[in-house]
């Protein structure tokens, strides 16, 4: 059996671009985040990750100025990644208002096997 926690069409307000024109102002993201547990069951929120917690370290990255989407998911990624019981982590952004037809959208996957330094 494998366990997942997500956090899926998570609305935030960030400050993220690498244009001029955006770096005192904040712009919509929507987040989606997928964690792979390394546990055979859950019995206790000790086992897991709290979801709300994913959405605190998102809203927290939100603060703090981030040039690319890519940057913001591996970021999201590896804080959550570090959680014990956190094997693989998924984060998907989607930037709506980066182009004017479309969106804009990045996704990292980061797993405990991996190197995930730099």
């Amino acid at each position: 059996m494998t366990i997942f926690v997500c956090v899926t069409d998570l609305r935030i307000s960030a400050r993220i671009g690498i244009n001029i024109d955006e770096f005192d102002r904040f712009q919509p993201l929507n987040v989606s985040v997928e964690v792979m547990l390394n546990v055979p069951h859950v019995a206790d929120i000790s086992e897991s990750i709290d979801y709300r917690l994913i959405a605190s370290i998102a809203e927290d990255l939100a603060l703090h100025h981030i040039g690319l989407i890519e940057t913001f998911a591996f970021r999201l990624a590896t804080r959550c990644l570090a959680y014990e019981h956190a094997e693989t982590v998924e984060v998907v952004i989607e930037k709506p208002e980066a182009l004017i037809v479309g969106v804009a959208k990045t996704k990292v996957r980061l797993s405990r096997a991996a190197d995930v330094s730099g």
